[in-house]
């Protein structure tokens, strides 16, 4: 597919595509967000719909469209997928953080503001991401990788799910090519999207100090994930 947004765009054709509207989502601070994860876990629909966290049939379309996830989903299904994991507290048990807190609530602040960086597209779009995300939380259930992969590695691949679609404009790396977009300029045409939503996901971290999760980690981990 071309285009999500233009299906009769083509190759070399410079008239670009409407710009997709970002959702307006919103920024929790901590404790309301911990207070609307609770409020998720006593609705019936979606108490329901998270027995089936960690299985292939979970059904992201629906649990997204729940009202009080529906506005910021990434950041409720990461919650979600951390508290179920006990993602922080192995990392605290294991050493690699001392706090869990700090921590939460500058991944919550992060993930909240990856929310707001997803557009109104047909397919890549934040409930893709979500359903990214819960995906990768099914491949860590196998015994397989939980032999071989640790707590660490678990908690980058949900954040990498989350940021990996970032920004999307609903065209793909062809189009911003022969367009001569600024994404293509700035990336030399070389994996145009893919660097764009790393390059996004690092800068949220650098204008706002409190999402700046990646500073807390430990050098040796901040140069394992780059």
């Amino acid at each position: 597919v071309f285009s999500e947004v233009n299906d009769s765009a083509a190759k070399g054709n410079l008239s670009f595509p409407k710009t997709p509207r970002t959702h307006v989502r919103l920024r929790f601070s901590t404790t309301h967000l911990n207070e609307a994860c609770e409020d998720i876990f006593t609705d019936e629909v979606a108490r329901g719909l998270l027995e089936d966290v960690g299985k292939l049939c979970f059904d992201t379309l629906k649990f997204t469209s729940v009202a009080g996830v529906a506005q910021s989903p990434i950041t409720m299904h990461f919650c979600i997928l951390e508290r179920k994991r006990h993602l922080l507290a192995d990392l605290q048990l294991t050493g690699l953080i001392t706090e869990t807190e700090p921590l939460q609530k500058r991944l919550q602040s992060f993930m909240s503001a990856v929310d707001g960086s997803y557009k109104n597209v047909p397919y890549h779009n934040a409930s893709h991401a979500c359903d990214v995300m819960m995906g990768v939380d099914w491949v860590f259930q196998s015994n397989y990788i939980q032999d071989h992969m640790t707590t660490m590695d678990h908690l980058m691949s949900l954040i990498a799910a989350a940021i990996h679609d970032a920004g999307h404009p609903g065209t793909n790396n062809f189009f911003q090519i022969n367009t001569m977009s600024q994404a293509a300029v700035t990336y030399n045409d070389k994996s145009v999207l893919e660097n764009m939503h790393v390059s996004m996901a690092f800068d949220m971290m650098r204008r706002d100090p409190d999402s700046n999760w990646f500073e807390m980690l430990q050098d040796g981990n901040q140069r394992t994930y780059i």
